[in-house]
């Protein structure tokens, strides 16, 4: 989307001259891209993220618990960025996470992004990120209108699930994460 592009393109490099933290973030996201990008210098680029994003990591851990209007936005970008990351970095490296932990810190990372969201919620929806808000609760209330698919391999699940979990909590999980299966779907 071209508003996304200007904030990605505009705003979010003016945070990283303001916040350094950003601009670390930023050089470990375009070193992953270029290791996507030239596959024989993968190794050096990969190093080049890590080496980045962990002076990041360092710079950020003290403005966390200090976290403000102010810096919020900041702290939220870097946030983004560092889930990206988290998504891009190769599977296979020695050092990196194990697949079967990945997902768990893709959640764990989720989650955090959210935590700060929720706490700096104002100065996001109205400052200089704000079109990354109005245009993801447009998408999020298109997603919502959706009706879900009625496929048969869905409501086949459905009965299965059904059938087999007596927890209501846990019922409760599967279902909803079927009614958005099915928006997906749809």
């Amino acid at each position: 989307h071209p508003v996304l592009q200007t904030v990605w393109q505009t705003t979010v490099p003016s945070f990283g001259f303001s916040y350094h933290f950003v601009f670390r973030g930023i050089l470990a996201l375009a070193a992953l891209h270029l290791a996507h990008l030239k596959p024989d210098l993968q190794d050096q680029y990969v190093d080049a993220a890590e080496y980045h994003h962990n002076l990041a990591l360092q710079m950020v851990a003290g403005t966390i618990p200090q976290i403000n209007e102010e810096n919020g936005p900041a702290v939220y970008l870097f946030s983004t960025i560092t889930c990206i990351i988290g998504c891009a970095l190769p599977r296979k490296r020695d050092g990196l996470w194990a697949s079967n932990d990945r997902i768990l810190q893709w959640l764990s990372l989720f989650r955090g992004t959210v935590s700060i969201m929720v706490s700096v919620d104002e100065p996001l929806k109205n400052g200089p990120l704000a079109p990354m808000f109005t245009l993801g609760g447009r998408r999020s209330l298109a997603w919502e209108a959706r009706s879900p698919a009625n496929e048969t391999f869905l409501t086949n699940l459905r009965r299965l699930i059904e059938e087999s979990v007596k927890d209501p909590t846990e019922l409760k999980c599967y279902t909803d994460a079927i009614v958005d299966l099915g928006k997906s779907f749809a």
